[in-house]
């Protein structure tokens, strides 16, 4: 039963709560959307967790991670990332205010993370997908920064699992076979996660309440 959780942000402590609250075996796939980092507090720990979960992780990449990876050798960029609504002094901060502090690892899991993860029923991204271009055809651009209102049937007809727009309720929303499941972690809402066998959504917020309820995407 492979667990999907949505864009984290920073968020250490959410995520520590979720994975505790999912409580997955060694041997279930977890596999995460992407913008692991910017905006929460402890963008360092987040990924040192995700290290940790080894081959039983799946990491996409998000729209972030790329700021990210790109203000490492882009002046330009890393004046962009630092701006309060990208989020990028959070994360510095989280590494002691220098890039240089970054661990290698770190910077590995980033690179190593993918664009999209195709299971039976189930297409994971962290934006979307054009409708009627195959998956393996899709552009970067697209899979990395399609919101959601723009959403529609794949052309796979399999549903899509995004995040990348935040849901400011905190309230998972389905629309045109697309499951959004990114929750405002760092605004007061929901770190998400989704069950593709049982489906069911988990969610736990800053205050470390947690709650469970079956979502149809029928």
């Amino acid at each position: 039963m492979p667990l999907v959780i949505g864009d984290i942000h920073g968020c250490h402590r959410q995520l520590n709560d979720l994975l505790a609250l999912l409580s997955p075996s060694s041997n279930t796939p977890i596999i995460t959307l992407g913008d692991y980092i910017d905006r929460g507090p402890d963008t360092k720990g987040v990924i040192d967790t995700l290290i940790a979960l080894g081959p039983q992780l799946i990491h996409l990449k998000g729209n972030h991670d790329v700021f990210m990876e790109q203000a490492r050798t882009d002046s330009a960029m890393y004046d962009f990332w630092l701006q309060p609504m990208v989020g990028g002094q959070e994360t510095l901060d989280a590494y002691g205010g220098h890039l240089d502090n970054v661990p290698d690892a770190h910077w590995q899991f980033l690179a190593s993370a993918k664009l999209y993860h195709e299971l039976d029923d189930f297409i994971c991204v962290h934006g979307g997908l054009d409708p009627k271009v195959p998956l393996a055809q899709q552009s970067p651009e697209v899979l990395l920064n399609l919101r959601f209102q723009h959403a529609k049937k794949h052309c796979s007809g399999k549903t899509i699992i995004c995040g990348h727009t935040r849901q400011i309720d905190g309230k998972p929303k389905l629309r045109r076979n697309t499951l959004c499941i990114d929750t405002n972690v760092f605004g007061g809402g929901y770190l998400t996660a989704f069950d593709t066998q049982q489906h069911i959504i988990y969610q736990v917020d800053e205050n470390s309440q947690c709650q469970q309820f079956p979502f149809s995407i029928s």
